[in-house]
C-alpha cells in the first residue's frame, strides 16, 4: 500500500549516493527483471520484499530530514512523485486483488474441510464466490459438503453453479452423474459422465461412472466396451480391470475373469493410502460413491465368488479371509466367510 511508492523513491535517491550502495538497487532491479520475464506471483516476489522496505524506510527518513531542514523544493517534488506512484503501484485495473482474495478464502475453505469443520469450510467458499464470478472448485467443494450430509438438493444445485460460473468443470459432471445414479436416474447419469468424458477424456473416474450407468441400463455390451477400452488406453488404472472381471464372470467367462483379478492383486499397491479428493464424491469420507482404494480387497472376493463356482471351498475360504482384511467394512465378505466356514462344517467359525 505505502511501501511500493515510497521504495521507488527511496531507489531513485540510492543511486544518488555512493555506488557501494548501488548494489542494492540492483539487485532489486535484475530481480524483478527475471520474475516479470517468467511468471509473477506473490510467492516470487518476497525474496525482494526486505530490500524494497529499507528503501521504503530510507525514504521515509530522508522526508523527516527534509521537513527539519524546511528544504520545501525538495519535500514538493517527493510529495508530486507520491501523488504519481501512489495510485499507479495500488490502483487494481484488472480486479487481482479481488481474485486473490478469493483464492485466499477459497484455501482457508479448504483447511477447514480438511480439519472437519464444514460449517466454516462452506462460509470461506461462500465469501470467496462473493469476490470473485469463478472460483474453480468452490461451488464444487460446497456441493461435497452438502453431499456428505445427504442434502442432493443443495449438493445438485452447487455442482449446476460450478459449471455455470465456471464454464467448464469435469468433475461437477461427473458429480451430477453419481447424483444421478443414486437418485434412479440412469439416462442422466450417463450423459453427464459422457459430458465429463468430453471435457476431461484423461479423467479416469468418469468412465467408471459410464459404465455404472450402462450396468444400471442393462447395456452390458457397451459397458464391458468401455471396460475393455479403458484398460487397453489406461492399462495402469486397475478398476476398468475389476469391471472388465465382472461382466466377464457374468458371461460365464471365469478363466478371463480371474486373470482380470489376479492383475489387480499383482499391481496394487502394498499400502493403500486413502486420497483426500477435496472435488469428487468418490472419496471414502463419504458414505456413497465408487471407492477405486477398496480395488484389492474387491478383486480377492470376486475371487472368492469364483472358486466357490468352481466348488473350490477352501480357496473360496482363504479369498474371503483377505476381503475382510483389506475391507473389514464389507458386510457381503463377512457373509461370504460365514457360508464357507458352513460349506466346510467349521461351525464355531462360521457363528463368530
Amino acid at each position: 500500500f505505502i511501501i511500493s511508492p515510497l521504495s521507488i523513491i527511496g531507489l531513485v535517491s540510492l543511486f544518488r549516493r555512493e555506488k557501494i550502495y548501488h548494489i542494492i538497487g540492483y539487485f532489486i532491479i535484475a530481480y524483478m527483471i527475471t520474475v516479470v520475464a517468467f511468471f509473477v506471483t506473490s510467492r516470487f516476489r518476497l525474496p525482494v520484499l526486505p530490500f524494497l522496505i529499507i528503501l521504503a524506510s530510507s525514504a521515509f527518513f530522508k522526508i523527516i530530514e527534509k521537513i527539519k531542514l524546511k528544504d520545501f523544493k525538495t519535500l514538493l517534488a517527493i510529495c508530486l512523485a507520491l501523488l504519481i506512484l501512489f495510485p499507479l503501484t495500488n490502483i487494481d485495473l484488472f480486479g487481482i486483488s479481488h481474485s486473490s482474495f478469493a483464492m485466499s478464502h477459497f484455501s482457508l475453505g479448504n483447511v477447514y474441510l480438511k480439519k472437519g469443520m464444514p460449517d466454516r469450510a462452506l462460509e470461506e467458499y461462500e465469501r470467496a464466490v462473493q469476490l470473485a464470478p469463478c472460483v474453480p472448485s468452490a461451488h464444487l467443494n460446497r456441493g461435497i459438503i452438502y453431499f456428505g450430509r445427504l442434502d442432493f438438493e443443495n449438493a445438485r444445485r452447487e455442482f449446476i453453479l460450478e459449471i455455470d460460473k465456471c464454464r467448464r468443470s469435469a468433475r461437477a459432471h461427473n458429480n451430477l452423474s453419481v447424483l444421478d445414479r443414486l437418485q434412479g436416474d440412469s439416462d442422466g447419469a450417463l450423459l453427464q459422465a459422457r459430458r465429463a468424458i468430453e471435457e476431461s477424456p484423461q479423467y479416469l473416474e468418469a468412465y467408471v461412472n459410464e459404465i455404472l450407468a450402462l450396468r444400471m441400463l442393462r447395456d452390458d455390451t457397451s459397458a464391458y466396451r468401455v471396460a475393455d477400452n479403458l484398460t487397453f488406453i489406461f492399462p495402469d488404472y486397475l478398476p476398468g480391470h475389476y469391471f472388465k472381471g465382472k461382466i466377464m464372470s457374468e458371461r460365464g467367462r471365469l478363466d478371463s475373469a480371474e486373470n482380470e483379478y489376479r492383475l489387480i492383486i499383482e499391481n496394487a499397491p502394498g499400502s493403500i493410502i486413502e486420497k483426500y479428493d477435496l472435488s469428487t464424491i468418490y472419496s471414502s469420507q463419504t458414505p456413497y460413491g465408487y471407492k477405486p482404494e477398496r480395488m484389492l480387497g474387491l478383486a480377492h472376493y470376486e475371487l472368492g465368488l469364483l472358486a466357490v463356482q468352481r466348488g473350490q471351498m477352501d480357496s473360496a475360504l482363504v479369498f474371503f479371509k483377505k476381503t475382510t482384511e483389506f475391507l473389514p467394512d464389507y458386510p457381503d465378505g463377512w457373509i461370504n466367510l460365514a457360508l464357507a466356514y458352513d460349506q466346510n462344517r467349521q461351525y464355531p467359525q462360521a457363528l463368530a
